[in-house]
């Protein structure tokens, strides 16, 4: 079971890929609240000895949660520099 929370929330933390013949103008950026990346890493039962990946991290949020509140590890992979630069100034 906690297999399936892990895999649900990954699911969660992955941005859908456009389709051929759709429009490829960048995914505006909209972060995640507080209280929902909280959820988000309980439901997924995050452990000490995790690594959480999450693309499209924007400003890291997610990460730095689970980093602070269970002590996992982190990959974060954006497109956008601007949200690169954030996140490593706010890790």
């Amino acid at each position: 079971m906690k297999l399936l929370r892990k895999a649900f929330v990954t699911l969660l933390l992955f941005a859908a890929p456009a389709t051929p013949g759709q429009s490829q103008e960048p995914i505006p950026y909209v972060p995640s609240t507080i209280p929902v990346v909280a959820k988000m890493l309980e439901l997924a039962s995050v452990t000490k000895d995790d690594i959480v990946y999450d693309m499209g991290c924007g400003d890291g949020r997610i990460l730095i949660m689970a980093a602070k509140k269970y002590g996992a590890r982190g990959v974060g992979i954006d497109l956008d520099p601007v949200r690169i630069a954030e996140a490593k100034k706010n890790a």
